[in-house]
């Protein structure tokens, strides 16, 4: 059992806390703390570390503060775990890192760069040697105060703190610390064992606030309340940090109210991590999104207004064209992404664009997720119920609805594969000539996979 262990208190004069009133920190000798502790984060990956005592109730180990382990700093370590394939991990910082514990967790998942600080040299040390228990790379450990000029010029994909919000006075400087060391498009994750007054509540969120950080409740239960916290950027940069990606085309199918579309096996994993990021850092801003960007599909036709209805036996028939007609055996390589503003929702008359180009792709480029697999195979599947000719023949599907002037903004991908754009060339001659005068045609340069509204 870890032994009792005196604490001297010392003033730290701390000049970058944004003009806050010097505080505690508490000395000791690191090396009393001896018991070593391990967190299971998966079946596969645990992690150990050193604290003077692991401690459910936060009140009864307050005395020795960050050389205790409370529930905040697992359930945030597990968090980041769950999250880890969403979240930027290139480089991460603790603050307040006390025993290091979510630290230990993102070098046990392989962060290139991790930094423990903390006011207090003793908890550092406890950082330091479970760095070295367990062979870990690329970390370092500083002590430093909080507050922006503490960490102005360094920046970190990921700012980690457990249990910090101890008084509102605090929780300026500690944003402000954040905000400073956050990269473009990095995310901050607090967790808290306790739960904070109206007043620190309101700190936090007025200081996210002021230094232009979206902050989100994300889950309040009895371990531990964890937030999350963007910088709100513009559309642009974050979808510039996208990577390449690729769509594997999975067959051409009729949508509601009858609109040909080429349909894709479901988004890639940095579209979903795209999308997130979006959401994260503007989601407020931004309109809920439309179902039809939960999976992606280019749509190529539209029932020409006056048509008559599909019989189940046209249906059929259009349907075998379709589902018959060959496509590529190759992906479609999406490089860029473009920013439209538009003044017909097909694309056909945009107001303006602007391109962003996508970088290197990474080994994901094309991999997807179940869950993003299964919904895109579950549209196609209803189109092969033999009631889906209702869902066809619904009205609404007109090209005049396409071409109307109904102004809006999106991140689209516009579809520049020669071998698909050649495809649906084809495609068009077949159902033309066996449905002649049903389908006016968008044009080519105008065929787009839209990722997100905008506006």
């Amino acid at each position: 059992m870890a032994r009792e262990t005196k604490h001297d208190e010392v003033a730290v004069d701390d000049d970058s806390s944004d003009g806050d009133e010097p505080c505690l920190a508490y000395m000791f000798d690191g090396a009393a703390a001896t018991e070593e502790r391990t967190l299971q984060l998966t079946k596969d990956i645990a992690v150990r570390y050193y604290c003077l005592e692991a401690s459910e109730d936060a009140a009864k180990t307050a005395h020795i503060s960050g050389h205790s382990a409370w529930p905040a700093a697992a359930t945030l370590a597990k968090r980041v775990v769950e999250d880890w394939d969403l979240l930027p991990h290139r480089s991460a910082l603790e603050l307040g890192c006390g025993c290091g514990v979510v630290g230990l967790a993102c070098a046990a998942l392989g962060c290139q760069r991790v930094e423990f600080t903390d006011r207090d040299e003793g908890a550092l040390k406890l950082a330091r040697r479970a760095v070295e228990l367990q062979g870990f790379s690329g970390c370092t450990a500083a002590r430093r105060s909080w507050g922006a000029a503490e960490f102005a010029g360094e920046r970190f994909d990921l700012v980690v703190g457990s249990d910090l919000i101890y008084d509102p006075g605090v929780v300026g400087p500690l944003v402000a610390a954040a905000a400073a060391a956050l990269a473009d498009g990095g995310c901050f994750l607090l967790s808290q064992s306790f739960a904070l007054g109206d007043e620190s509540t309101a700190a936090l969120k007025g200081a996210c606030a002021a230094r232009g950080l979206r902050l989100e409740l994300v889950e309040e239960d009895g371990a531990a309340t964890f937030w999350r916290a963007r910088r709100r950027e513009s559309v642009s940069a974050i979808a510039a940090r996208c990577p390449a990606f690729e769509l594997a085309p999975l067959r051409f199918l009729v949508c509601w109210r009858g609109v040909l579309a080429l349909a894709f096996e479901g988004w890639p994993l940095p579209v979903e991590r795209l999308k997130r990021n979006l959401d994260g850092a503007l989601g407020d801003a931004l309109p809920a999104e439309n179902p039809g960007s939960k999976w992606p599909k280019v749509s190529l036709a539209a029932v020409v207004d006056g048509a008559a209805p599909l019989s189940p036996a046209d249906y059929e028939a259009l349907d075998g064209v379709l589902r018959s007609h060959e496509l590529p055996n190759s992906r479609w390589a999406v490089e860029a992404l473009a920013m439209t503003l538009y003044a017909q929702p097909s694309h056909e008359f945009v107001l303006d664009a602007k391109r962003i180009a996508l970088g290197l792709p990474g080994r994901d480029a094309a991999a997807v997720s179940e869950a993003a697999r299964s919904s895109a195979a579950a549209v196609v599947a209803e189109t092969a119920e033999p009631s889906y000719v209702d869902q066809a023949n619904l009205p609404g599907g007109a090209p005049e609805t396409y071409r109307a002037v109904d102004r809006g903004a999106s991140l689209v991908a516009f579809l520049d594969d020669a071998a698909l754009r050649a495809a649906v060339d084809a495609l068009r001659v077949k159902v033309d000539a066996a449905f002649p005068g049903r389908y006016a045609w968008f044009d080519a340069d105008a065929r787009h996979c839209t990722l997100r509204a905008l506006a």
